[in-house]
């Protein structure tokens, strides 16, 4: 059986990289390894924590924690917010194929954080979803 946290970041992958709204801030720069030289802005996924639910004890249920970070060089953290903006909307209660392993049950959206990084030129931001998976 394929790892969860892994078919979930690929069905996440697809999802953002055939999102309009989010292809259309950051093109296909969306990655789970970071190419060196890459242009911002560009989005990294794959930073999750997996978790088994307690709550059931039949199936083995996984929750994540799915972190992405959004880089942005444009100036202020207004550019970068909109990419999380439009991450948010693509993955708040989406409906996800993670393959014939997993079933996605729920994508909810946790939290935000934006940050400036030390380059005083870069803005890093941070999404976080809680997402809870149930073997197929």
């Amino acid at each position: 059986m394929e790892d969860a946290s892994l078919a979930y970041q690929r069905a996440q992958m697809k999802l953002l990289g055939e999102n309009a709204a989010v292809t259309a801030l950051v093109a296909d720069r969306i990655h789970d390894l970071v190419p060196q030289g890459t242009p911002k802005p560009y989005v990294k996924i794959g930073d999750d924590v997996a978790m088994g639910d307690p709550a059931d004890c039949l199936e083995r249920s996984v929750v994540l924690s799915s972190r992405i970070h959004v880089y942005s060089g444009a100036p202020g953290k207004a550019p970068a917010k909109r990419i999380g903006g439009a991450i948010v909307d693509a993955l708040d209660g989406a409906d996800l194929d993670a393959g014939p392993d997993w079933r996605v049950v729920e994508v909810s959206y946790v939290r935000s954080a934006w940050f400036d990084e030390p380059d005083g030129l870069t803005t890093h931001g941070v999404i976080e979803h809680r997402v809870m998976l149930d073997p197929a």
